[in-house]
């Protein structure tokens, strides 16, 4: 446990496992380094309980931001060293979008994959952060990871599956049928 930090939530590491970044209910995004003494730092006071990922250029994307004193239900972007967030997607309501959340970084980190939140699905998305081209990889997915040796992985909440799918990680797409890796999850 570390002191200041409770009640800590939704830890997740920095691209070099030497700090972790955390949300702290009414205190905002905070990071503490894994050394003996490090002290916990503020990255932005304009988060609530969210989930997040560190990106390899110091960025860190997360969910449950503010903006303009308002909970912002779309990611929100901001330097690891601190600072004010910039809005990295907004949900269509036209679209039935409701909420964007659980992002993870391509190994890269020119694109982050995301859970698009919608009145009829859950979708798992992906967002250029060079271009800002948002582009749907899964339907009725949600928890989308990629992992480095090649498949997308994500989870089914409805047939509470766990899958795995072959990914083109520079063209932002599956590359085949997705197969159960691990049934009977939600």
């Amino acid at each position: 446990i570390l002191d200041g930090a409770d009640p800590g939530s939704s830890p997740f590491f920095s691209p070099d496992s030497r700090s972790i970044a955390f949300f702290v209910d009414g205190r905002g995004l905070c990071r503490v380094g894994l050394e003996p003494g490090s002290v916990i730092e503020l990255i932005t006071s304009s988060a609530g309980l969210g989930q997040g990922a560190w990106g390899p250029d110091g960025t860190i994307v997360f969910s449950a931001g503010t903006k303009d004193g308002a909970d912002w239900d779309g990611l929100m972007r901001v330097p690891a060293s601190g600072g004010t967030p910039a809005v990295l997607t907004t949900p269509d309501e036209a679209k039935g979008e409701r909420q964007h959340h659980r992002p993870s970084f391509l190994a890269d980190g020119k694109a982050v994959l995301f859970t698009d939140e919608c009145e009829e699905v859950f979708q798992c998305e992906s967002i250029s952060l060079e271009t800002g081209e948002r582009r749907v990889l899964v339907k009725s997915g949600s928890d989308p990871h990629y992992v480095p040796s090649g498949p997308l992985v994500y989870g089914n909440w409805d047939r509470k599956e766990l899958l795995v799918a072959p990914f083109d990680p520079v063209a932002l797409r599956t590359t085949g049928p997705a197969v159960i890796a691990v049934p009977g999850v939600a």
